[in-house]
């Protein structure tokens, strides 16, 4: 039986096109325990068996006399497992080069819109003995925050709990929709107009700071350019406990110092090749404004405009900057309502800026996404297998062809950089170039 999808569901599906696929990725590299060496295949065949999956993961498009509707929802009453579900092995060496060559082939392209909107690979082969999955998800399914505490919910905190669970295998005890479906529906449109009109003031307030909160300033960069339909995926990984060091030493938060190791990245990246723009580069920042009782695989976040300051040549004022905008952006979003951060969330990423006709006269909103979300502190594991990293790759957005991923745990902290091939085929630059950017900042506040 079909179903009206949720609002923000809709404006995903309507965002996505050939060349901006509006799925999330997240790939989770695990360390076996000693003597172990076929659990990559073990978890494989146990994840063929859990064939009854919540309902947001047999659900997709309806089918209409017009083709598939984004308006309404079917759900299946059975999924085809060994279609959302494979093993891959990678080809020799088995390196870092060969695994993240797989990831961005598996990331680019579309989810099928005829089927439910998810897939999983299980990835075999690695050089140094660990085991990898590869998830890809509808963002109009699911956000990062609810992604990565169901896949933890799918995970042991026991090093001897030998169960393999699949976060599609539904689990009675916990509160989820299809669809990404919420009890924010329940509100209406006058509700939300009536929030609305009570947040006017707060917003228009908030926006007479356009250095903190920089409303239409983004400068017009190499990241923003038509993308196609390749996609580059790369990763890099830090000590926690070296971020945490300059965020304490600074009086800042985790969050900005890790912002700011991008600022720094994208400002040396964009230097050497006589395109840093004098005027400070933007982020879109999705802001988590979920509550404990809020249902999991809802889309349910906020946007911070970010003036990274990569225009400053100082790594601490740069830090101060990027920390004095977050701040100033949090505070506004945390001042609405749900449903109107969530809208104006909407509004921000409208493409409204172009490359032909009047579009072509107005800025970017802003150039790249950093999105960031917080993991389990202590360790967690799959039939003792260790899961030692996560790194997640976001959609590219209209108008944009770099976004970046961070994921922090107690021990480490990630980054997934998603970019289109095309446009930016030197992916691996940048990311040598947050190394570089963390030394700076330790060097900055005397570490």
């Amino acid at each position: 039986m079909s179903r009206f999808a949720p609002p923000e569901a809709v404006v995903l599906m309507m965002m996505e096109s050939d060349d901006y696929p509006m799925h999330i990725g997240a790939m989770q590299l695990f360390r076996p325990p000693v003597g172990v060496d076929d659990l990559a295949r073990q978890m494989y065949d146990a994840m063929l068996t859990q064939t009854d999956v919540e309902a947001m993961f047999a659900t997709h498009p309806a089918l209409t006399r017009r083709g598939r509707s984004i308006l309404r929802w079917d759900s299946e009453d059975e999924i085809d497992i060994d279609y959302h579900v494979q093993y891959v092995s990678l080809p020799e060496p088995g390196g870092e080069r060969e695994l993240m060559d797989l990831v961005s082939e598996l990331h680019a392209g579309q989810l099928d819109r005829s089927k439910p909107l998810w897939r999983c690979y299980v990835i075999d082969g690695l050089a140094d003995g660990r085991f990898g999955t590869y998830f890809k998800v509808h963002h109009a399914l699911i956000d990062g925050t609810s992604g990565v505490k169901m896949s933890q919910q799918s995970l042991s905190a026991d090093p001897n709990d030998d169960r393999i669970r699949a976060m599609w295998a539904k689990r009675p005890d916990q509160r989820r929709t299809g669809a990404g479906a919420d009890r924010r529906q329940a509100l209406g449109p006058a509700k939300t107009l009536a929030h609305m009109r009570e947040s006017y003031r707060s917003i228009r307030a908030a926006a007479q700071d356009r250095r903190l909160l920089p409303l239409n300033r983004a400068p017009r960069t190499v990241f923003n350019v038509p993308s196609g339909p390749s996609r580059i995926c790369r990763v890099a990984s830090f000590q926690t406990s070296r971020v945490k060091a300059v965020a304490d030493a600074a009086g800042v938060t985790f969050n900005d110092v890790a912002l700011t190791m991008t600022s720094g990245a994208l400002n040396a990246y964009l230097a050497n090749r006589n395109a840093l723009p004098a005027e400070p580069l933007v982020a879109m920042v999705p802001v988590n404004i979920r509550d404990e009782d809020d249902v999991v695989g809802a889309n349910m976040f906020g946007t911070a405009l970010c003036n990274l300051g990569t225009h400053l040549d100082d790594p601490k004022e740069r830090l101060e900057l990027v920390h004095a905008s977050m701040k100033h952006n949090i505070a506004l979003i945390r001042s609405l309502s749900k449903d109107v951060a969530i809208h104006v969330a909407g509004l921000v990423n409208v493409p409204i800026s172009g490359q032909r006709g009047l579009r072509r006269r107005v800025p970017p909103t802003y150039n790249l996404a950093i999105s960031y979300v917080r993991g389990q502190e202590e360790p967690l594991y799959r039939r003792g297998a260790l899961l030692e990293d996560v790194y997640g790759f976001v959609p590219v957005l209209r108008g944009t062809t770099l976004n970046v991923a961070l994921f922090a745990t107690s021990e480490h902290l990630d980054f997934g950089l998603a970019a289109c091939a095309d446009s930016v085929p030197d992916l691996d630059v940048l990311t040598v170039g947050l190394e570089t950017a963390l030394t700076d900042l330790e060097r900055a506040v005397g570490l």
